[in-house]
């Protein structure tokens, strides 16, 4: 396993953690995973992503992409 997909993986874990939803596999070359934020949960989330490599995740709208 790369370092790439280790932090990804740290990275689900701890935005379950934070409160995020997980809704099923994504079929992507680039992202792995896809979580949801629910309401409420967003300034946690950016404070967790905040310690990891931009290229590990992608914020779009209410959802976080993780490689």
């Amino acid at each position: 396993m790369d370092k790439r997909t280790t932090e990804g993986l740290y990275l689900f874990k701890s935005l379950v953690k934070d409160g995020c939803e997980w809704h099923g596999d994504v079929i992507s070359r680039k992202w792995s995973e896809q979580l949801y934020i629910p309401e409420g949960c967003m300034n946690q989330v950016l404070l967790t992503v905040s310690t990891y490599a931009d290229d590990t995740y992608q914020i779009d709208g209410n959802c976080v992409w993780i490689a």
